[in-house]
């Protein structure tokens, strides 16, 4: 006999295979689901009212799955993140709200043959020694509500499992439900069906981004010692056992099976419930007017507490190390707490402002009941972390489209299954939630604090039609997935992936090399950098005017910077580097800058770094709003050059530099004075002048009567040497008797050769 949960395994079989781009595989287990669906069709004479709910769900999710891996179309990318992280040690966790409930027959599921994920789970050394047996859970009483019940559940402890954190996350969550005053439509029984005896039972914990189904068997482990349990149990109800099977739901996901390995009870809660975690400590630094809002939150049913201490502790010898406690109320300047331990004296007290003298952390969890949720799952791929430049980190746009100014709470979950990583998230005003090259104003100054939990809570206020971008920061060395929640209390909030704020992006890979390393602009080498000419197009809107973003990136390491000029016919001067349309200081790493450019002009772009001789690979990018031209200057002088050193005589303004030239050719020739080892701006230069001719005929090439003491020198373009018979002098002058190098290069198309 075919049921609904077997529809259901293969719809379930059906996402999974499509997520991972296999559509042959996933196609046949969809043209198995459509064959099943038919079968319990045919074989139901009278339906349910809540099976024909079902079967109406599924034939639509099943339909629209199989017309799509049909048509070949492959898996949105947020539900290939859903149900790629659904795998979990092995098993498949599918999203709860993909599916119609499964407390239709679930419990037959042992009479169906499937052996999926059977096994029971594992049991340390140690528990090994004390198991007696496995036994099934009989007959519960499966309203909460009653009084038994609610008695049963108030007593609630931990024996001898070490999981202090999920079952101090259970106490809060159920102290909370059955406050007779409770407002909240919480109720932890909803996350466990079916609500009677069965072989295997279906528990929604909240992790990897969902609520996720994990069937657990209906078998607990009970040790030779009666007095002691495994499973969280109850003082005044023993036989209340489906905690237990929450409990056990919870071990499985985390991996460990019974040989728990710890928590904290802000995760649990979580996992648990889905209750927004938030991490508070000592660093801080609440006052009392925070406290004394906090009592007002969970007086109102918003919130539930718990406190864990450290791993020392020094003062109060009422309190375990590495221990988590409920906060079962709050009284005027003190807390009630509840020691999960069921073997000693269960209640305590703890004045506000003594709380970190006691506890490392304060867990808060936070009713989402009246938020709206937006979630976004993502996957960090940076493999190295430290070199990674402000804008590579992943960026998500928040946008507040209401009239009205609201607080929003930004969650960040790293999934299970991967190792630890410190994670933190920024969020910084933005004009559209654009990708930012650099940190602006934070709006979160109080939650910008880094933690190796697998959650990152932040809160801001949020103006009234404006956008926020989210920048996440993460140290792993390896491929995470993550997911990115909003709650806010309006529905027009969202939150997207972060684009440039301008569509035209222009990127350029290069370097500084031994040829190419001039250091800053105050050198006498800095006009060896790279050099990039820029030309703006003109705008298709008529604007005389474009607006333009510069990233360059290198080393972290690497003092960067880099200057904008206008281009003109002139050779760029140590003057004309006074005229820099950008004036940024050298920074580590990279930098950043926002310029307007004019429609139809062009400019010279100099990156560099800070010390010359510096190698070092380099990335610039241009956003702009207009289309820009961009090609590196040829800034040789020629296919071959000849280098000129010479050191000035005494007692004379003039020297000459004698060679010939094989054919008839152009000369390009530069010519600088070094009175010192590190030329810069302040240092002296002489002024000179450089005048060409013939030797043998004095018949002059190039005649210039201006002397000029610029800090890079002198250029002589376009010189074309016709006579190749006869040699070429290079009369180089100075206006003044010194001391000191001439310094030079010739470029040309020919080797020269020197006499």
């Amino acid at each position: 006999m075919v049921v609904l949960y077997q529809v259901i395994k293969s719809i379930q079989r059906t996402q999974w295979q499509w997520a991972l781009d296999n559509q042959k595989s996933a196609l046949e287990h969809s043209n198995e689901s459509i064959h099943l669906l038919n079968e319990v069709l045919k074989e139901k004479t009278t339906l349910t009212k809540d099976e024909v709910q079902s079967i109406k769900s599924l034939s639509t999710s099943i339909i629209d799955i199989h017309g799509r891996l049909k048509s070949n179309k492959p898996l949105s990318y947020q539900s290939k993140i859903q149900w790629l992280s659904s795998n979990l040690n092995g098993v498949l966790y599918p999203p709860v709200d993909q599916l119609p409930p499964l407390n239709e027959c679930i419990s037959r599921r042992i009479q169906l043959g499937e052996t999926e994920d059977t096994t029971e789970l594992t049991l340390s050394e140690a528990q090994t020694k004390l198991l007696s047996h496995w036994e099934a859970v009989s007959q519960q009483n499966w309203d909460v509500s009653s009084s038994t019940q609610s008695q049963a559940l108030s007593t609630l402890y931990q024996d001898f499992l070490q999981d202090c954190s999920f079952v101090s996350a259970m106490i809060s969550l159920i102290h909370h439900h059955c406050n007779p005053s409770s407002q909240s439509s919480f109720n932890i029984l909803n996350s466990i069906a079916p609500h009677t005896v069965s072989d295997f039972y279906s528990v929604v914990i909240h992790f990897n981004g969902e609520p996720r189904m994990v069937e657990v068997s209906s078998k607990l482990p009970h040790l030779k010692d009666p007095t002691q349990a495994l499973f969280i149990r109850s003082k005044s109800d023993p036989e209340l056992l489906w905690p237990a099977l929450v409990e056990k739901a919870y071990l499985k996901v985390q991996g460990h099976g019974y040989d728990s390995k710890g928590s904290n009870s802000g995760m649990d809660t979580f996992m648990i419930s889905g209750w927004i975690p938030q991490y508070v400590t000592e660093e801080d630094r609440v006052d009392n007017q925070w406290f004394q809002s906090l009592k007002k939150d969970f007086e109102n049913d918003k919130i539930v507490l718990n406190l864990g201490t450290g791993s020392q502790l020094e003062k109060d010898t009422r309190f375990h190390a590495s221990h988590d406690y409920s906060v079962v109320d709050f009284k005027d300047d003190e807390l009630i707490l509840r020691n999960p331990w069921g073997g000693e004296s269960q209640y305590h007290t703890v004045k506000i402002h003594d709380i970190f003298a006691s506890f490392k952390t304060l867990y808060l969890n936070w009713n989402p009941q009246g938020l709206t949720m937006e979630t976004l799952h993502f996957i960090w791929s940076h493999k190295d972390s430290r070199n990674l430049q402000f804008h590579q980190y992943p960026q998500f746009k928040i946008e507040n489209s209401t009239g009205i100014n609201q607080d929003v709470i930004v969650l960040l979950e790293r999934h299970i299954g991967f190792t630890n990583s410190n994670i933190n998230v920024l969020v910084c005003e933005s004009t559209s939630g654009e990708i930012l090259f650099s940190r602006g104003k934070l709006l979160n100054p109080n939650f910008v604090k880094a933690n190796n939990t697998r959650f990152h809570y932040s809160k801001f206020n949020m103006k009234a039609q404006t956008c926020a971008t989210v920048i996440v920061l993460n140290d792993a060395p390896e491929l995470q997935n993550f997911t990115l929640r909003t709650y806010t209390a309006a529905k027009s909030t969202n939150i997207t992936k972060s684009k440039h704020i301008y569509q035209h992006i222009k990127k350029i890979h290069d370097q500084w090399d031994i040829e190419t390393s001039g250091g800053n602009w105050t050198l006498q080498s800095y006009l060896k950098n790279p050099q990039f000419e820029i030309y703006v197009l003109p705008s298709t809107t008529g604007s005389e005017l474009t607006n333009v973003q510069i990233h360059l990136s290198s080393k972290e390491n690497t003092m960067v910077n880099f200057q904008l000029f206008f281009k003109d016919s002139n050779q760029l001067t140590a003057k004309t580097m006074m005229g820099s349309l950008i004036t940024n200081k050298y920074q580590t790493g990279s930098n950043f800058s926002v310029t307007t450019l004019t429609c139809g002009q062009s400019y010279i772009l100099i990156p560099s770094t800070y010390d010359r001789d510096t190698h070092s690979d380099f990335s610039l990018s241009f956003i702009s709003d207009s289309p820009l031209q961009i090609v590196k200057s040829y800034t040789r002088l020629g296919l071959y050059t000849s280098k000129i050193s010479m050191t000035w005589p005494n007692n004379t303004t003039r020297m000459k530099y004698k060679f010939k030239v094989p054919f008839q050719t152009k000369l390009n020739i530069h010519l600088w004075s070094q009175t010192d080892n590190m030329m810069t701006v302040s240092s002296y230069t002489p002024q000179i002048r450089a005048s060409l001719f013939y030797m043998e005929t004095a018949e002059p090439i190039l005649i210039n009567t201006e002397f000029d003491d610029d800090l890079f020198g002198i250029w002589l373009n376009d010189v074309v040497i016709t006579k190749c018979q006869y040699t070429v002098v290079i009369l180089i002058e100075r206006f003044e008797i010194g001391g000191g190098l001439i310094l030079g290069d010739i470029g040309s198309d020919y080797r020269i050769k020197e006499l």
